[in-house]
């Protein structure tokens, strides 16, 4: 294959090795969604960017010797649990491989001490100055000795690069400093899960702070008043996740969009409903910011709290529908059932294999203790006027949705919707997917559906589709009336469709 003939050739033997190199190299990156997602993908691409670059070496002498020649991919391509199956000589031979480049490793390690004290710790010592990535899982991080998790925690040496831990058990009462007194160049940092008896905090970090692009923390022991404080410190984050924070945020300091983050375009918010919304109505992210917000709430809420709520809604929102890609088909999932409201905007068709274009917007407001008095679930979505009134007009979240085609909910959540609505929400709506039985209240809600679809269709923005899902059992002949409704349904693997109003109306006849 190294001078192919004419006849027996292959078009990626012609290549030049410049081509290859950036194939090989595109290959190589293990921090897209391709490879590895620590915090979302159950399993890791199969075969890893490890596995190409091995197999890739092994085809013909040329590509072996362009493999070998560069360091940079190698030290690219460190997943640490296809590195703990290679065994210790073929450990060994990847990291000579790696030369003296940057190193990058993420994957999960394996529930073997020897594997972690023997090969990981070694390696860290050997390598910390050269480690870029440093995003990796750990089993149970109490089997691994104190000196171990020193490497990570109070590394005194420049680091270049992001790391991602949980953090080890410890009998000290004093906080643990992150990465105390050194001065890395990190850009991401992580902390993935955190023992009940040990915490951290971020005293003596403000000379780095100001360099990370991305921040995940999950831990209910790290004072949420200092990070706080300390993300006022960090004007280039792009990523902000906030999971399982607990505490109090002084509201002297709180001040509404008094946080400037210009490039921050995911923010996800996981904590108590108090702290969620201290953090959200106080940072100022770039106009395209997705929000996850999905708070704990632990009792009846006050009214100013649901006030807060819709005003974080409205300008997170409205920031966001706004800056989306006109051509960017999306599809919303709706659950309005007491005493739950969800709305998760996600991009319709997406292969979950690659990349999404945007960040996805979810909002999921549950409370098992109910809400104020006058509010319900659909409340979030459009206020009805003759309920609480907390704001002068009905929230405009219904708004920006106009371009969604494709709303999936309950029945009862679709009623909920069109019973406090008047046609005009989601302008551009053009199927329904429902995902429950029926109706709870079977009488009240075919004469409201008709004149939703009635209104409408005189608007000129009639509902085309409504799928009712995999065996129907309720009868729906009263929809003959709405003429020009496409009705489908599901019978194990075979889909079936009716026109209303072409005058067999017995073929929307369930068994009940």
């Amino acid at each position: 294959m190294d001078t192919p003939t004419s006849l027996h050739s292959t078009p990626i033997s012609r290549l030049s090795a410049d081509i290859l190199l950036l194939i090989f190299s595109a290959n190589a990156d293990m921090f897209t969604s391709l490879e590895y997602d620590l915090e979302r993908a159950p399993h890791p691409r199969e075969p890893s960017a490890l596995d190409s670059a091995l197999l890739a070496s092994r085809v013909c002498q040329s590509w072996r010797t362009l493999l070998l020649e560069s360091t940079l991919i190698w030290g690219r391509i460190l997943r640490v649990d296809r590195l703990y199956q290679l065994g210790r000589e073929g450990r060994e031979e990847v990291m000579r491989r790696t030369g003296s480049a940057p190193l990058c490793f993420t994957g999960i390690v394996t529930d073997s001490v020897p594997f972690i004290m023997d090969f990981v710790r070694p390696m860290l010592h050997a390598n910390w100055l050269r480690i870029q990535k440093f995003h990796v899982k750990f089993p149970d991080v109490s089997r691994f000795e104190r000196s171990f998790w020193d490497i990570l925690l109070r590394q005194r040496r420049p680091w270049n690069g992001s790391t991602s831990k949980p953090y080890p058990c410890s009998t000290s009462s004093h906080p643990t400093t992150l990465i105390s007194h050194s001065s890395p160049t990190m850009r991401h940092g992580y902390d993935c899960y955190t023992p009940a008896d040990i915490s951290f905090s971020l005293t003596h970090a403000d000379h780095w702070l100001g360099q990370l692009r991305s921040l995940k923390l999950m831990s209910e022991f790290m004072d949420a008043d200092q990070l706080f404080n300390s993300i006022k410190h960090m004007p280039h984050l792009e990523y902000l996740h906030l999971n399982l924070l607990s505490g109090y945020v002084d509201p002297l300091t709180a001040e509404a969009e008094s946080i400037h983050l210009p490039h921050l375009v995911e923010l996800v918010l996981c904590s108590l409903l108090h702290i969620g919304l201290t953090f959200a109505r106080s940072i100022k992210p770039a106009s395209c910011c997705a929000l996850w917000y999905v708070p704990w709430i632990q009792e009846v809420p006050t009214k100013e709290d649901v006030e807060a709520t819709m005003d974080i809604l409205d300008r997170y929102s409205t920031m966001y529908f706004s800056h989306q890609p006109t051509l960017l088909p999306l599809k919303a999932l709706l659950i309005l059932n007491r005493p739950k409201f969800f709305l998760g905007i996600f991009q319709a068709d997406h292969d979950p294999s690659l990349p999404e274009a945007v960040p996805n917007f979810v909002v999921s407001l549950a409370s098992n203790s109910g809400w104020p008095e006058g509010v319900d679930s659909a409340y979030f979505f459009t206020p009805p006027r003759r309920q609480l009134r907390i704001v002068d007009e009905p929230h405009g979240f219904s708004g920006v949705l106009s371009g969604v085609e494709l709303l999936q909910t309950t029945w009862d959540g679709l009623y909920a919707l069109i019973d406090h609505t008047d046609g005009q929400v989601l302008r551009r709506l053009r199927t329904v997917r429902l995902r429950s039985r029926a109706p709870t209240s079977k009488s009240e809600f075919w004469p409201v559906f008709l004149g939703y679809y009635g209104r409408r269709k005189r608007g000129g923005n009639p509902i085309e589709v409504m799928d009712i899902g995999r065996n129907p059992g309720y009868n729906f002949e009263c929809l003959e009336e709405a003429e020009g409704l496409t009705v489908r349904w599901r019978k194990g693997d075979v889909v079936f469709e009716y026109m209303c109003g072409s005058g067999a109306p017995w073929r929307l006849k369930f068994r009940e």
